[in-house]
């Protein structure tokens, strides 16, 4: 499976680069992944521990939501 997946993949990529739509493909994804990641921040500063008084409770909470919207970054838009 991983063969067929990274054979389809290859083509995809040489299908976008020789009709010259690359990099607008990349800037799309790269604008999806921005919003994906954006909306996980805004809702994690939500629910997120006073950051004044425990600094490193915020930081962990915000990690964890930065680390959860990468995965479904990867898992929805780069590795499908």
């Amino acid at each position: 499976k991983a063969t067929v997946s990274k054979g389809i993949q290859e083509k995809e990529y040489t299908a976008l680069m020789i009709s010259g739509k690359l990099h607008k493909h990349l800037h799309d994804v790269d604008v999806k992944a921005q919003k994906i990641m954006d909306c996980f921040i805004k809702n994690a500063e939500k629910t997120a521990p006073d950051k004044a008084t425990h600094q490193m409770e915020w930081v962990g909470h915000m990690n964890s939501a930065r680390n959860s919207a990468e995965e479904v970054i990867n898992h929805r838009l780069i590795y499908i």
